[in-house]
């Protein structure tokens, strides 16, 4: 053997090379099915750090579908997102994006790792992350609101990875800025929800502040494929630290499962560099969101590898909504 070619870096070149054969990397494979909708879609720079993660990913057998939901599905989903937020944000002239815990964590990356490549007069957006929660939003402190208003010396675009809206239009009515705009990568219609929330703080006119969304649906993988490795924020001090509650016990910081997705994320995310941006950023509008609503239900297949979170996941929203209304009651007292 001369010379080995192969697609797969780790093990037709990196393996090659360690026998002491000559090794060539190619970029000539198929791409897969999802990658191929994403570049035919007018993103090919995102189609192809897809296509090079999945490729520069051998020996990694450790959560290999974790690996493949985040290359393969979150990070598509997410950076498709990301160019539609930055040009949402300039839009409005927001260059202060608050993108919300626990769901927004991997997202804030590729955000600001195209932002700062993408739009030279707005390279500058300061993508935060905000610490919040409903326990923080529906009945907000006093210490929290003052964190929040410390957030807002300059307009700003309230972000969440999806929801329906309730607690941040409660929240924004409430700051120093309550016409603040509010947008979801994913809303979600969920009549039980939506009744479970108005029973706990009916939305009035002073609260309903219009909620702007990509796309819509509801894939039960799509927040365990984004959560940050800490338990849900209580409350916020004002000068910004965080008090956190873990009512499930569930090991947030040392997860197995969460720490090998962001790994993941952050790979797929690193071989963006690669790839010329352009036309990805010009993409339409149409284009846009009918990708976004195109890859959603991708996130279905999945739902076997995110069973980890299943317990941890009703756990929390039985404590969140208990919490709120004895958060609600002792509001009624007070008034």
């Amino acid at each position: 053997v001369t010379e080995h070619i192969g697609d797969n870096y780790d093990s037709d070149v990196l393996a090659a090379r360690q026998a002491g054969i000559r090794a060539r990397w190619t970029v000539e494979a198929k791409f897969t099915a999802r990658e191929r909708f994403v570049k035919d879609s007018g993103f090919p720079a995102v189609a192809g750090a897809m296509r090079e993660a999945r490729l520069t990913t051998g020996g990694r057998r450790n959560h290999t579908l974790l690996w493949t939901l985040q290359h393969q599905v979150n990070f598509a989903f997410l950076a498709i997102g990301a160019i539609a937020l930055l040009r949402k944000a300039k839009q409005c002239g927001c260059r202060t994006l608050l993108m919300s815990a626990r769901d927004c964590w991997l997202w804030r990356d590729v955000v600001i790792s195209i932002a700062g490549r993408g739009w030279k007069d707005f390279s500058d957006v300061d993508a935060r992350y905000f610490l919040t929660s409903r326990l923080c939003r529906v009945f907000p402190s006093e210490s929290y609101l003052e964190y929040v208003n410390g957030l807002l010396k300059e307009p700003a675009l309230f972000v969440d990875l999806d929801g329906t809206g309730w607690s941040l239009r409660r929240l924004v009515a409430q700051t120093k800025r309550p016409k603040s705009p509010i947008l979801l990568l994913v809303g979600v219609s969920r009549e039980q929800q939506q009744l479970e929330q108005e029973k706990i703080a009916p939305t009035s006119p002073s609260t309903y502040l219009s909620v702007e969304t990509f796309t819509t649906g509801y894939e039960t993988a799509l927040e365990p494929a984004n959560y940050a490795g800490h338990p849900m924020i209580a409350d916020v001090s004002a000068d910004g630290f965080p008090t956190f509650t873990n009512p499930s016990g569930f090991d947030w910081e040392n997860s197995q499962e969460i720490n090998a997705q962001h790994l993941a994320f952050q790979h797929t995310l690193s071989k963006l560099a690669n790839y010329d941006l352009t036309a990805d950023l010009v993409a339409s509008d149409e284009q846009l969101s009918k990708t976004l609503a195109a890859i959603l239900p991708w996130y279905r297949e999945f739902a076997p590898a995110v069973v980890f979170q299943a317990e941890t996941f009703q756990i929390e929203h039985d404590y969140v909504f208990k919490t709120l209304a004895e958060q609600k009651a002792q509001v009624s007292v007070t008034v």
